[in-house]
């Protein structure tokens, strides 16, 4: 599904035809991972402070998630300045995306499979 928004928006910004890309984006289904923002913003929060109270984050690691949380707030921010538009709605969705499934592997590394390519003999 990113995939294909990605291919819409490099479309879009290529040939001008962003009220197109608008009514493509919003007449799409959402994704299974999307939820408001405001409950993507306390589910972060939340799972930063888990990590650090059962020790699966030190304290370096949350910091940089923190950071990287109060960046996507910033942008947040920014983008509701002018009206939040869907393209932005869905870069902030795919931003938590990335930041929920690195908070999954900093708190949880054994659940992440590892695929190693066969050593060459």
């Amino acid at each position: 599904m990113r995939t294909l928004t990605s291919a819409l928006v490099a479309v879009a910004l290529a040939s001008g035809s962003i009220p197109a890309l608008a009514q493509t984006l919003t007449t799409q289904a959402a994704p299974a991972s999307w939820k408001p923002l405001n409950q993507r913003q306390d589910d972060v929060a939340a799972a930063i402070a888990n990590g650090v109270d059962s020790g699966a984050l030190s304290d370096a690691t949350a910091q940089g998630l923190r950071d990287q949380f109060k960046g996507l707030l910033n942008l947040e921010d920014d983008y509701r300045k002018t009206g939040l538009t869907p393209s932005q709605q869905a870069d902030l969705q795919a931003r938590y995306d990335t930041l929920e499934a690195r908070i999954q592997v900093d708190t949880h590394p054994a659940s992440v499979e590892v695929r190693r390519r066969p050593a060459d003999d």
